[in-house]
């Protein structure tokens, strides 16, 4: 018997997966890649009767079926990776995944969750001016009023890359249990924990600064300021003396 035939896809991308750390992550490998610049979401009336999604309907009124729409990426609020959607004499530049499995497909799927819907696309690469067919992970809501401005890779990666690898590493540990977290979840579940592990603590100890020079074995004051305002301005007049306070 003959080997079976492994289906291998293009995917283009344009946002955290620019990042060869992210996909090694989420595929156990770095495939081949290829610089390229979207020339635009292949639209067809075939996958316009057939999708269940009619988002993309408002930016189809001034075209003709069998079109390619250009693109422009977005910053998200609330999110730190990017979106794109249909913009008149827009393009997005990224690059070329060559080579990825069905099973790998999948998990890109899975990763871009049900904030994307996986596109087909039609991409120039920049090396050769060859034109390629290829999966993009558009925006689901192309009316989302958190869209805004421009996403820039270069910020991202000095700015987002190390936190997102974790997220990502805890995405991947999420898909082998049993009931695995979506990885929306995952995100906002992750980067809500950061966010607190980041937050400035406001308990302040001035255990050993508050002594009398020539007294130095007189109890130190602590003093913890949380929430209601329980300082050293509150502290009794007999115990500031005490410390050797005026």
């Amino acid at each position: 018997m003959g080997e079976a035939v492994v289906a291998a896809h293009n995917v283009f991308v344009y946002g955290s997966l620019l990042a060869d750390d992210v996909v090694r992550v989420l595929l156990n490998r770095v495939p081949t890649s290829s610089a390229a610049l979207l020339n635009g979401l292949y639209v067809s009336a075939s996958s316009i009767v057939n999708s269940i999604d009619l988002t993309l309907l408002p930016f189809l009124l001034n075209f003709n079926f069998n079109h390619t729409l250009c693109s422009h990426r977005f910053s998200i609020k609330g999110r730190v990776y990017p979106a794109i959607l249909p913009v008149r004499n827009r393009h997005v530049s990224g690059r070329v995944l060559m080579g990825i499995t069905d099973p790998e497909l999948h998990i890109l799927d899975e990763f871009e969750d049900v904030e994307y819907q996986r596109t087909r696309v039609e991409v120039s690469l920049l090396e050769s001016s060859d034109k390629l067919q290829a999966h993009a992970y558009v925006w689901s809501n192309a009316s989302d009023p958190n869209l805004y401005g421009d996403w820039d890779f270069e910020e991202w990666k000095q700015v987002h890359k190390e936190s997102f690898i974790k997220m990502t590493m805890g995405f991947m540990e999420e898909q082998e249990l049993p009931e695995s977290k979506p990885r929306v979840a995952t995100y906002e579940s992750f980067y809500q924990q950061d966010a607190a592990e980041k937050s400035p603590n406001w308990s302040l100890s001035f255990e050993g600064l508050a002594r009398s020079p020539t007294e130095e074995t007189r109890l130190p004051l602590t003093i913890s300021e949380v929430g209601d305002c329980n300082c050293i301005c509150n502290a009794p007049p007999s115990r500031l003396k005490e410390v050797g306070l005026p």
